[in-house]
């Protein structure tokens, strides 16, 4: 949907199928604004997520 004028150009009326659950997206989600607000809902991490997300890392 980023592109959604070019999608419809190439597309046609199809393509705009997706538009009114975007917009109804814009009243039943609750936007984060920070990480700060998104900790409560994350799973603490295991020593072995910390050890494979440093090797990951490294390797990227």
């Amino acid at each position: 949907m980023l592109d959604g004028e070019t999608v419809f150009v190439l597309s046609g009326d199809w393509s705009m199928i997706g538009w009114p659950d975007f917009f109804a997206d814009w009243g039943f989600v609750t936007w984060v604004s920070g990480p700060e607000e998104l900790e409560p809902y994350l799973p603490p991490y295991s020593g072995t997520q910390r050890w494979v997300g440093r090797r990951m890392r490294r390797i990227l």
